[in-house]
């Protein structure tokens, strides 16, 4: 999805999904396949949940899903509308949208671990008090979580009690808000997560809906997973760039003419070791932000540590050391800043000087290589890492071929 436009990325897949979830549970000859169906449907997503959770030490997934098999367990056995199920309906609605808007932001530290347990050990104290007070003192109970907060025009659409509407509506502007924070498009699919679990409260008759609604959820959380392991796997998170594994899957998709470059940023290892690590990350986003605006077709990975390597399909090598020249040119030319780590919100009106200290010259290396007599792209791959070095030798800040 990542040439899709905006608003589609932030509706897929999950927004499908819940479409196709409301569709099937808007139709009556849905019906019968739900009931035979649905408790498989939800214990294949729940068995994935918990495998990618332990394989892939995604502890989140693994408690959502439990968090949503214990509210569909309590949903399905509170369908009588007598007091005591209509508190466990009631503490539902209250407790699972604070859970899952919590969930995300909490570390991933494992299942069967000391915090793992203590998170399992969370649900399983909710589900007991629930339970308690259901049985002990079902009025009194559900006069707390019936009480009205809200006006009475607003909340007649639905069984949910005031203290659930703002449940749902705190952890809604809770994951909404995480947008705006590095790494907030993660916390996506919990939103829509949020949502199905609130159109799971809003069934107009107890049956399978409830559990469709609620597997979809996490059939969400587990498809999100999916990508993020599959993003890890051919992005490379410090850039940006597609990463090594994705260049070495796109060259046998090369055709007979083709070039490839190998771009080295110069005296890193110096650069790093008097300015530090934070400073060479930022470095490296810089040259990569730069690389990725290759024209003639070209396309930049991050080859691995301050190596990047750009691809041109259907060039020579003649055809594209003109742009190479330009890429190596425009990094020269940009000049990098490092940052302070306390700087105004805004920019200042007059710029301050700085000392020379803060200012680096950023220059790169680029040997550059074709497929002459037939080599298979790995063998043009050390031939461009020859001339890489001959740029090195012969003085950095240029272009070899």
């Amino acid at each position: 999805m990542s040439n899709a436009p905006s608003p589609l990325r932030w509706a897929l897949p999950e927004g499908a999904l819940l479409a196709a979830a409301a569709v099937l549970a808007s139709l009556d000859a849905a019906w019968e396949p739900l009931v035979r169906f649905g408790p498989f449907f939800a214990c294949v997503v729940a068995a994935a949940a918990l495998v990618l959770g332990a394989r892939y030490q995604r502890s989140r997934l693994a408690f959502a899903v439990m968090l949503l098999a214990t509210a569909g367990g309590a949903l399905a056995l509170a369908a009588s509308g007598a007091p005591a199920d209509r508190v466990v309906f009631q503490a539902t609605a209250l407790l699972l949208p604070l859970n899952l808007a919590a969930l995300p932001w909490s570390l991933e530290r494992g299942i069967v671990t000391p915090p793992g347990l203590t998170r399992l050990g969370a649900i399983a104290v909710q589900a007991v008090a629930v339970t308690a007070y259901a049985t002990a003192a079902p009025e009194t109970a559900l006069a707390a979580l019936e009480h009205r907060w809200l006006p009475s025009h607003v909340t007649s659409w639905t069984a949910i009690g005031d203290l659930g509407l703002i449940a749902f509506t705190a952890a809604g502007l809770l994951l909404a808000a995480s947008f705006a924070f590095a790494g907030g498009a993660s916390r996506r699919p919990w939103l829509w997560a949020l949502a199905a679990c609130f159109l799971a409260l809003h069934t107009e008759r107890p049956g399978p809906v409830p559990t469709l609604y609620l597997a979809t959820a996490g059939l969400m959380l587990v498809v999100a997973t999916v990508e993020q392991t599959f993003a890890m796997a051919y992005h490379d998170g410090l850039t940006g760039l597609p990463a090594r594994r994705a260049l070495t899957e796109a060259l046998p998709r090369l055709g007979a003419r083709y070039a490839i470059a190998m771009v080295d940023v110069d005296h890193f290892k110096q650069l790093n070791d008097l300015h530090g690590h934070d400073t060479g990350d930022q470095v490296l986003r810089m040259v990569a932000t730069h690389l990725a605006g290759v024209r003639e077709g070209g396309r930049a990975y991050r080859y691995g540590g301050e190596e990047f390597t750009l691809v041109f399909a259907d060039r020579s090598v003649a055809e594209v050391e003109s742009e190479l020249e330009r890429l190596r040119a425009e990094i020269a030319g940009a000049g990098f800043a490092t940052r302070r780590r306390l700087r105004p919100r805004r920019k200042p009106a007059k710029p301050r000087a700085r000392a020379s200290a803060s200012h680096l010259s950023v220059t790169v290396s680029i040997g550059a290589a074709g497929p002459d007599g037939g080599r298979a792209p790995e063998d043009v791959i050390k031939a461009a890492d020859r001339a890489l070095y001959r740029a090195k030798e012969t003085g950095r800040n240029r272009v070899e071929t």
